[in-house]
Order: structure tokens, then sequence, then C-alpha cells
């Protein structure tokens, strides 16, 4: 059955909170700026406000009921919880822009709600700068699997991780590299020990880039224990280690497509990945505004894929979308601190589910 979409006002209170105060501290700390020269949800994604909400999202809920399919079964098919979290806060933005008014932007907010809390088994958002999906006994039979780790393969894992990043960002852009890559944790230890399952996947969209086909493997998983190591994932998919994850790496496993691989493994595949981060990023760059856009939304949808897909719709965005931004400048209403990046009004406010984007947020 599918998990209702509304509920008490004091749990969607509870939950619209708890989701807001989350984005508020995530996004405080970034620095808008740092999208300059990149795809940029804030200047491109108000020009197809209306379009995306109409072909896209509103036919993707809809589509869910009508099959009746669990939110967990979608949780599945949208991969992570960190790639569900930034859908939200895309799909609901996009919708207040449109500014339709409440009730459609809590029936997006609901939806995203339920999927999240299908698949997380404590702080959906993030808030408490958790990322926990698995039972305990899973994570005892991960660290059971785990072999004798050293300095040395700690660096060639840390090599292979920087590598994935790296093609994320080219494959997805800066919008949505999450669709690559999630860490899950912390999975702190009796002893302090920390375990945590590091998650590549994604990496042959050849919908969207041809050539990724001739990548060895599509998925990577890493699973790594340390002792000394502190671990944090914000709701805007940021994780933060501290302490080394070199000199502190107690014991590892690292799959590939399933299969269990070995170092000399890891090295010949983080090679091949760095040269297909290297030949996308140069592809990009010869992209005009026109492609960079139509790029842009290709990139959005195709991380609904699987979803749409399952539910028989078409996952390429539609045309109206396309034409809505084609020959059009960049969004650049938002009212902005010169500064420090920062936009003029709170987060909190920008994404909160139950009012409009305050006047203050944009320029005059």
């Amino acid at each position: 059955m599918v998990r209702r979409e509304k509920y008490m006002q004091s749990d969607f209170d509870t939950a619209a909170d708890e989701f807001c105060n989350a984005s508020n501290a995530a996004w405080h700390a970034m620095d808008l700026r740092s999208f300059k020269g990149s795809i940029n949800l804030f200047e491109y994604d108000p020009l197809i406000a209306v379009e995306w909400t109409d072909s896209h999202t509103l036919p993707m809920i809809a589509g869910v009921r009508r099959k009746n399919m669990s939110f967990a079964t979608v949780a599945e098919l949208l991969h992570t919880p960190s790639a569900i979290r930034g859908m939200l806060v895309y799909d609901l933005l996009m919708a207040k822009y449109t500014r339709r008014g409440r009730e459609l932007y809590e029936q997006i907010f609901s939806f995203y709600d339920g999927v999240l809390k299908a698949i997380c088994l404590e702080d959906p958002y993030a808030y408490r700068l958790k990322n926990i999906v698995h039972a305990e006994e899973d994570i005892q039979k991960y660290i059971a699997r785990c072999a004798t780790a050293s300095p040395a393969i700690g660096r060639s894992l840390g090599k292979l991780s920087n590598a994935c990043y790296s093609l994320s960002h080219g494959l997805y852009s800066d919008m949505h590299p999450q669709l690559v890559y999630e860490n899950f944790g912390p999975y702190y230890q009796p002893n302090g020990n920390l375990f945590a399952l590091k998650v590549f996947h994604n990496l042959r969209p050849t919908e969207l880039w041809p050539e990724t086909q001739s990548l060895p493997v599509d998925s990577i998983q890493i699973g790594v224990l340390m002792e000394g190591v502190t671990m944090s994932v914000d709701v805007v998919t940021h994780a933060i280690y501290t302490g080394s994850q070199v000199d502190g790496l107690r014991g590892w496993w690292c799959e590939m497509d399933g299969k269990p691989v070995d170092v000399a493994r890891i090295d010949e595949v983080r090679l091949q990945i760095e040269a297909m981060a290297i030949g996308i990023y140069q592809k990009f760059k010869t992209y005009n505004l026109d492609h960079l856009k139509e790029l842009h939304v290709h990139q959005k949808a195709w991380g609904y894929k699987k979803l749409f897909d399952a539910l028989a719709l078409d996952w390429s965005p539609d045309q109206s979308v396309i034409d809505a931004m084609r020959n059009k400048p960049l969004f650049d209403a938002w009212a902005s601190d010169p500064d420090t990046g920062a936009l003029a009004c709170e987060v909190r406010e920008l994404v909160d589910p139950r009012i409009e984007i305050p006047a203050v947020a944009f320029k005059k």
C-alpha cells in the first residue's frame, strides 16, 4: 500500500521543520558563488518550473498512486537517501517557483517524506548528520567480511573514491553528483571504531554519455572499518570524515558490480575512471548555453529513469521543458550578498512547503 500523503498537521509540521532546519544549516555552510561557471539550479530551474511540475512531478506522484506502489519500492528505484533528498529540494523549489500555493507544495513534500521514511531507519533529513539505512545485523556481516588493512590500501581506496567523485560531477554536473556517490553511516562500534559504507554507482549513464559504456564497471561498494575517525552526513550529501582514513583504516573490502576485487584491480579501474572524468570534462567545456540547458534537464530527469520505467512513463524531459529554456537568458533575479554569495532570505524560507518564497529573496 502507498503510505498516505496526508498526515496529522502536527506530524507534517515536525517533518517540515526538521527538513527546513537541516537545509538551512547545510546550505548556509556553502558559498553559492561556487556554482558560477557551472550549471546552477538557481539560474536554470526557474525557467522550467511550470513545465517540469506539470509534465514530471505531478505525473510521477499520480503514477505511484495509480500503480499502488509502495514508498519502499519508490525509494529503491530512486537510488539512495542523498539522491532522494536532492530530488525533494529540486522538485519542491520548482513547484514553489510556480507560486500555485501551499496545497501543491505540501503534496510534493509529503510524497518525498514518505519515500525517505521508508528507506531511512532514522534521521530521514540528516538533521542529526546521520545516513542510516542498515540494520545492526547487516553491519556486523559487513564488518566480518573486512580484510586486514594497511596505509597503502587506504591510499588506493582514497584514490578510487576521489576518481569517482570527479566523474560524478562530470556525468551529472554539480547539481546531481549524488546520483553516483553515497556515504552510509556513521555505524559506530562498542570499541569506538567506525564502519562506513561508500557507494559509487550509475557510472555508465549511456543515455547521457554514450562513451561511458567503455567503463569496466557500473557500481562500486567500499566497506571500511576505521579507528580514530568520525563521520557526519548532511542533507545536501556532504560527508565529512575527521581523522585519518588512511592511518586509521583497520579493515576493508571492495566490490565492483557485486564481485570482490583486490588492490590491483582497484588501481586498474581507478585509472580508467580518471581518464573518463577528464574526457567528460573536456567535452562539457565545448557546450554552448543552449546545449548546457538541455544537458541539465536530461541529467535531472535521468535520476528518475528507473522509477519512470517502472511506472511505464517516459523518463526523458518533455519537449515543453526544453522549449521553455530555449533562447532565454538565465534567471538572474535572486537577491544575494555580493561579498558572501549568500541568498537574501533564509534557506528554510526558500524550501518550506508551508509558505511562498518571500519577496525579499528577489531583487527589487
